[in-house]
């Protein structure tokens, strides 16, 4: 390791580099504020070569004795795999990998950054996950031979708001199917996990730069400039469940209006309750309407006191066909015990679900503590909920649901649990959770809570958010919703509703009209996916709005706002 200086050399120059910094929106200010979920930068430059390691830093304390690469190979098991090895990166704000000489790296400092470089190890970096702002790729990708697996490390280091700039050379009779032209580019970029918020062509700077050393630039080539952030969690799910690379608003609504017919014909079919409602409809004609909100129009309502009262009467099949039971007064904000029976598929589709909302929330090699009921129930809200945090490295540990007054379930003993467990984030009830901020004495350090089963108050969140200086994400769900229903994002700007298992409709509830988006009404349940048991235009009882527009965060799933529960 040592100090470096100098300017960058590539296409562009420095012009290039501050242009793609100022697109990139993250000043380095931004680095140094240790802000709520903004975490140090990493930038890849243009170097020699990209598969050996040695780090550069003006960061105090950061030195050659720091890291030790044996070490951090035997603690990771295989060489090539150093990570999480014990460096304050946070103190950090840049991180150049494939930095040459170290220009890129001096010029971030000179702009105020501080700064790391990293010139080799590109497809295996020796950091952790969510450690960088800002990773930069200046003339590295077409040097390597596995561009893919370098990008999937970019994207592992860098955190949920982080951004990665991108500049190359594409195209070109020696480059890689992969590097071929910039709809290639994107589809590499896409199956890393990375989404395009940005693209320019910058082939004029390589045509000066090849003409200044007297070569050719090659006409097929261009040197393209990509800004792009990590994928939305949400997005890539979304992307898996309706079998597309690029998901939209029309594949979504295909989706859904294909599993509302097939739900609608099956509940008519099968289920006893739904048999006996629909009856007098003209069921294929009415699923033959060409929108889910047509045919729903036309469909009588279910309410919770029949469900209640029947459960056996709205199952498809039997029993026995369920594996699972849930006898619950709910896990909603309103209304009294309940039989919800689950199929084993229903199950693990929620588990998906917990799993892509959860990477927003918490971190690979994290603990997370839950304080929701049916602690040790297996297929209860806790244990998937724990499932799906284990899918992503991340270890969910069930306390339960909190009571008043002493005894191992009282809010000083959750405390404690925090306090022992070294819980990084917290799953629980509003209320709950408030009741433990406001003890005395030593508090938990979350970084995340996560709010359900309850109403969420805006002064709670801001509560919880002075008390432990963490991030609050909210998250609406039920029983009836195989306990996850929509859950909010980095934004906090609604809550993505599960759309491909579940439409949520808005209601006048005197009148039972459909209201539209931004008004505020009951929230109506069809599920999509359930074989087990589905419901049909189930009145929940919870009042909310569906938020007008698109999610700042990229996500095109539609969004709840705050839910509140009649008395």
């Amino acid at each position: 390791m040592r100090d470096i200086a100098g300017a960058p050399r590539h296409p562009g120059g420095i012009v290039l580099t501050e242009r793609a910094l100022r697109l990139a929106g993250i000043s380095a200010d931004d680095g140094k504020t240790g802000g709520r979920g903004r975490p140090p930068l990493q930038g890849t430059g243009c170097g020699g070569s990209a598969d050996g390691v040695y780090t550069t830093t003006a960061v105090a304390g950061i030195t050659a004795g720091n890291i030790d690469m044996e070490t951090a190979v035997a603690r990771n098991g295989r060489p090539g795999v150093a990570r999480n090895f014990n460096i304050n990166i946070k103190r950090a704000s840049a991180l150049d990998i494939g930095c040459g000489d170290g220009q890129t790296v001096a010029l971030l400092r000179r702009l105020g950054y501080e700064a790391l470089g990293v010139d080799e190890g590109a497809e295996s970096l020796p950091f952790g996950d969510a450690e960088f702002d800002l990773v930069m790729l200046e003339c590295v990708l077409s040097v390597l031979k596995n561009p893919l697996a370098a990008l999937r490390e970019a994207r592992r280091v860098l955190t949920r708001r982080g951004k990665l700039i991108i500049s190359d050379v594409f195209g070109g009779a020696d480059a890689p199917e992969a590097m071929k032209n910039a709809e290639a580019a994107r589809a590499l970029l896409s199956a890393a996990g990375l989404s395009v918020e940005i693209e320019e062509d910058h082939t004029a700077a390589l045509v000066t730069y090849a003409a200044e050393r007297g070569v050719s630039s090659g006409r097929s080539r261009r040197y393209i400039l990509f800004i792009c952030k990590p994928t939305d969690p949400l997005t890539s799910w979304l992307a898996q469940r309706l079998g597309s690379d690029a998901p939209s608003r029309a594949l979504l609504e295909e989706f859904q209006l294909k599993n509302l017919r097939e739900t609608l014909t099956l509940a008519a079919a099968r289920s006893r309750f739904y048999r006996e409602r629909l009856r007098g409809l003209d069921i294929a004609e009415i699923a033959s309407r060409g929108a889910a909100a047509e045919i729903l129009r036309e469909l009588p309502f279910s309410y919770p006191e029949e469900l209640r009262a029947q459960p056996l009467a709205f199952l498809c099949g039997t029993a026995a066909d369920a594996s699972r039971v849930v006898t619950l007064g709910t896990s909603g904000t309103t209304g009294g015990p309940k039989r919800v029976f689950f199929s084993a598929d229903e199950l693990e589709s929620t588990v998906d679900f917990f799993d892509c909302g959860m990477r927003n929330i918490a971190s690979p090699g994290g603990r997370v503590m839950i304080f929701m009921r049916g602690a040790g129930v297996p297929d209860g809200v806790c244990d998937t909920l724990t499932r799906g945090l284990s899918r992503f490295g991340c270890e969910g540990i069930s306390f339960g649901e909190i009571s008043r007054g002493g005894g191992p379930s009282s809010p000083e003993a959750a405390r404690r649990a925090l306090l022992e467990s070294g819980a990084d984030c917290a799953v629980g009830i509003a209320a709950q959770m408030l009741e433990i901020a406001s003890l005395g004495g030593t508090q938990p350090r979350l970084k995340t809570v996560l709010l359900s089963a309850d109403n969420i108050p805006a002064q709670t969140v801001r509560a919880l958010e002075n008390a432990w200086g963490c991030e609050v994400f909210s998250h609406f769900g039920m029983t009836e919703t195989c306990f996850g229903g929509a859950v909010d994002c980095p934004e906090h700007a609604g809550m993505h509703i599960r759309e491909p298992d579940m439409i949520f409709e808005i209601i006048d509830p005197v009148s039972g009209e459909s209201l539209p988006d931004g008004e505020r009404g009951e929230i109506v349940l069809t599920t999509l996916s359930r074989r087990c048991m589905p419901l049909i235009r189930y009145r929940t009882g919870d009042f909310s709005r569906v938020v007008e527009g698109e999610c700042p965060c990229g996500c095109l799933l539609r969004r709840l706002d705050e839910v509140e529960g009649h008395a």
